[in-house]
């Protein structure tokens, strides 16, 4: 058997849930209360790691349903020696318990169907506007960044890293984004 992986004398380590560009996603016990979360461990990206803090800390009064909510993390986390060469930094968030869209459509047995696809893609919307309601604009919208949560597939937006500030002019026009983020 394994030895237990624990971060910061507060998480265990118990799957691997994804891995992407800035780190790998996993799911934790917080012995602080019993729950499980999703814990990304970033690897050394310090730039990402803190605008996805920063973004996170504005949507979470908000408390929208449709946003994955931020919960803990640490700039120098207390790693095993193993790991502590690849990642310095975690942010832990909800669990979405039924994975990523991108599952759903691709899977053989499972897919959408069409009116189940016009509803999501319908939510969907309803998600970008509520948060370029907030002044804040995603620019990494795919389907492996919306989650669903719960027994009834509560769609949820996550990995705000490179998430920016939507900033308008004196007449309210929004100012053109720059540059290439995301997939």
């Amino acid at each position: 058997m394994a030895a237990k992986i624990i971060i910061d004398k507060r998480y265990v380590l118990l799957d691997t849930l994804g891995s992407g560009g800035f780190g790998t996603v996993y799911s934790v016990l917080d012995l602080s209360n019993s729950r499980v979360y999703a814990l990304k461990l970033m690897n050394n990206n310090y730039s990402v790691f803190i605008n996805e803090i920063k973004i996170n800390k504005i949507i979470k009064p908000f408390n929208n349903p449709f946003f994955i909510k931020y919960i803990d993390s640490n700039t120098y986390a207390h790693l095993p020696e193993k790991e502590s060469r690849q990642y310095d930094s975690y942010i832990v968030f909800e669990l979405a318990s039924k994975g990523d869209v991108i599952k759903y459509i691709t899977h053989d047995d499972l897919g959408l169907n069409e009116r189940l696809s016009k509803y999501f893609f319908s939510k969907i919307l309803q998600i970008v506007i509520s948060l370029h309601r907030m002044g804040i604009c995603h620019r990494d919208l795919k389907l492996d960044n919306f989650l669903f949560d719960g027994d009834n597939f509560t769609l949820k937006l996550s990995d705000f890293g490179f998430s920016s500030l939507i900033i308008r002019n004196r007449l309210g026009k929004a100012k053109k984004q720059r540059g290439s983020f995301g997939t």
